[in-house]
């Protein structure tokens, strides 16, 4: 039986390291880096859909003095740069924008170039509402969490807040039992707040909608 190829199932590749940085600031992919990167996977048989790119922007929640703070450090202008060069020389991928989490929506609406970036990665995001709406509802928990998180990465230097921002997604799997027994409320009220979080990333993306140009296109791959 031959089967499809997996790309065509949806393929990702990274040219870059995100939120690298040197002395100068952030490394950022080139126009001319990303254009080769893909050129010679293509000649290899490989054609990803998406090329997530160092453009400015870091995993996770951003600090500065132990505070968090907004993402804003996304480079706008390579990144259309390196759309551009890459619909120039006829190239098929397009722009998957790691790091999105704290990137203020107004500058996701108006400033990232839709159709160009076609994936945003947010997972942090959802991640904070869990941890916020935890907060509130299931306080003895939180303060467990909290505890544990401060006692196994706490750091001289860095600040309750931010410790536990960066080292709170491994909590998950030490909390795996109690997070999966918390009140039905709790549940409610997170899948609350992760749907109007949603709606407004889709209005922001443009990307009201489009859920049946997916299903569309899901329905055309098949296993041969």
């Amino acid at each position: 039986m031959k089967k499809k190829s997996i790309t065509s199932y949806g393929l990702e590749v990274e040219v870059g390291e995100i939120g690298r940085k040197d002395a100068g600031g952030f490394l950022l992919t080139t126009p001319k880096e990303a254009v080769t990167f893909i050129k010679e996977l293509n000649a290899g048989g490989i054609h990803p859909q998406l090329l997530a790119i160092a453009n400015g922007s870091s995993h996770g929640n951003i600090y500065k003095d132990g505070v968090k703070v907004s993402q804003v450090s996304i480079d706008i202008h390579r990144t259309k740069e390196i759309a551009d060069a890459l619909r120039k020389e006829g190239l098929n991928a397009r722009i998957a924008q790691h790091g999105i989490t704290g990137t203020p929506i107004d500058l996701i609406a108006t400033q990232f170039p839709k159709g160009d970036i076609l994936k945003g990665n947010v997972a942090t995001h959802w991640q904070n509402i869990v941890w916020d709406t935890v907060k509130v509802y299931e306080p003895a928990l939180y303060s467990k969490v909290e505890k544990w998180v401060l006692e196994k990465y706490g750091e001289p230097g860095k600040s309750a807040e931010e410790v536990f921002g960066k080292g709170a997604k491994n909590a998950f799997k030490q909390f795996f039992a109690e997070m999966h027994a918390i009140d039905k409320s709790t549940v409610y009220a997170i899948e609350a707040m992760v749907y109007a979080n949603a709606l407004v990333f889709f209005r922001a993306f443009n990307s009201g909608g489009k859920a049946a140009l997916i299903n569309k296109k899901s329905s055309t791959i098949h296993l041969e």
